[in-house]
């Protein structure tokens, strides 16, 4: 027996008197596999986008099918479209017959939505993560959409109004299960950084007032990972966020696959927490961009993919590290240093009075981890604003902005 039709089918469509309805053209696609043959684990993210312009959703199915040799048993975690700009939490089931697995996601609006406030533009945004327990990584999962059952109603819920399928991608390529590849990464902050010992100072390490647990758990970082420490190293500088990315022009953080909070060390080192070399495990790709995030520094991107299947060497501290036209790091004097910008303080990739007002806000104020802090002594001072001042009106790479 299939599993219910989809609700988008049903006849109970909810009216929202005087909308103005705009019924577009939207695309799907499966991004962001990965398979971890540690936990059995096979995950993807389903994405939308619409074809041009702007466009709402309703009620809607994405009706999914997989190979039950290579993957099965579905999960289906929400990633938009859900409460409380929708009236109920989206719904998922899902059915197995042989070789051949269904599964359908519905989102809903219900009669307790109004207007919902996410808009589906031309960048590409997540509906849902689908994860499956890996069956054998010797098969490939052919996932696809199923045209029948998939669809969208505007905002509306008007059966007359309902969105055009465009170009449904399904992912078909074989799995691929890498358990742990490690990555030589350097890089140096401005803020400590000092061309005439070729390393950076390490003030908040020496004054104990580096968190032992990650610090990027807060906006706009919001990493909730557990990394931490039983003791700072002696060489520690800061945490840095690392992340990988498979195509670093999508806007949303969509094209994240890895993050990891890692401890960045004075000779511009970047390590994992028990001091072994940073690595990632479950990738089933081989090369990605790599991010460096901190959390009063310009956050930069590799220029191209690089390649970890047999580990690699990232070094950041030799270039101005130009991506789509932007000179990431600046040359510190007639050094052979490049540095990340300090003075980004709100993390947006933008330098600007923003950052500014961090600093004025925390003037003065001694002994403390603080964001305001841009040459990371401790100290909130006159230094620190000849930091921004000098960076004043820095852009960075804007898709990568957390």
């Amino acid at each position: 027996m299939k599993i219910n039709q989809p609700y988008l089918l049903l006849t109970l469509m909810i009216w929202l008197a005087g909308a103005s309805v705009m019924a577009g053209t939207v695309d799907l696609r499966f991004n962001n596999i990965s398979t971890n043959c540690n936990t059995n684990q096979v995950c993807v993210n389903v994405q939308m986008r619409a074809q041009s312009g702007t466009v709402k959703v309703g009620n809607g199915t994405v009706y999914i099918t997989y190979n039950t040799q290579a993957i099965n048993n579905p999960t289906a975690t929400a990633l938009n479209f859900t409460t409380p700009q929708y009236g109920y939490a989206p719904q998922f089931s899902s059915y197995e017959n042989g070789s051949v697995g269904e599964g359908n996601y519905n989102i809903l609006l219900g009669s307790a939505g109004g207007n919902p406030t996410t808009t589906i533009s031309t960048d590409w945004i997540d509906v849902a993560q689908f994860c499956f327990t890996l069956v054998n990584v010797n098969q490939s999962p052919n996932l696809q959409f199923s045209s029948t059952y998939t669809g969208f109603n505007s905002e509306t819920n008007q059966p007359s109004a309902q969105h055009t399928l465009g170009t449904l991608s399904g992912e078909n390529n074989a799995l691929a299960c890498v358990t742990n590849q490690t990555l030589q990464l350097k890089v140096f902050l401005e803020g400590p950084f000092s061309a005439g010992t070729g390393s950076m100072s390490k003030t908040l390490n020496t004054s104990n007032l580096i968190p032992l647990a990650q610090p990027y758990n807060i906006t706009p970082f919001n990493y909730a990972g557990t990394e931490s420490l039983a003791s700072l190293p002696t060489d520690m500088v800061d945490w840095v966020l690392v992340q990988l990315s498979s195509d670093p022009a999508v806007t949303g953080n969509s094209d994240i696959v890895r993050s990891k909070a890692a401890v960045l060390l004075s000779n511009g080192s970047v390590v994992d927490p028990g001091g072994t070399s940073l690595s990632f495990s479950g990738l089933s790709g081989s090369s990605y961009y790599v991010i460096v995030r901190h959390r009063n520094h310009m956050a930069v991107v590799t220029p191209t993919a690089v390649s970890l299947s047999s580990g690699s060497t990232v070094d950041l501290t030799t270039s101005t590290l130009t991506y789509n036209g932007i000179a990431q790091c600046k040359q510190v004097g007639a050094s052979n240093y490049y540095v990340m910008k300090a003075g980004n303080a709100d993390g947006n990739m933008n330098i600007n009075t923003v950052d500014f007002v961090q600093w004025r806000n925390q003037n003065s104020q001694l002994g403390q981890y603080l964001k305001g802090d841009f040459d990371m002594n401790a100290n909130v001072n006159t230094v620190d604003f000849v930091k921004w001042r000098a960076n004043n009106g820095q852009l960075g790479v804007s898709t990568i902005a957390p």
